[in-house]
């Protein structure tokens, strides 16, 4: 009797096992049909963001308010 109730327990255990098992290799399915329909999605990459220069602002910045702009960005010791 109490080799019987090992075996269920064994078996139980093989088949939790075996449970968590195929559950991980369904999530890792889905995972790689994510990601292939992702990349036949095609969707590009948003363009890169170009800052402009501080010293280009700080031009645009005094040409609106009517002063003469010196150029610090080049200015040498």
């Amino acid at each position: 009797m109490i080799d019987s109730k090992n075996d269920a327990s064994r078996n139980l255990e093989k088949a939790l096992q075996a449970l968590e098992q195929a559950k991980q290799r369904v999530a890792n399915e889905k995972k790689k049909q994510n990601e292939k329909k992702r990349k036949a999605e095609g969707k590009p990459s948003p363009p890169p963001t170009t800052h402009s220069p501080p010293c280009q602002y700080m031009r645009r910045e005094w040409a609106v308010l009517g002063l003469p702009f010196i150029n610090i960005c080049t200015l040498t010791e």
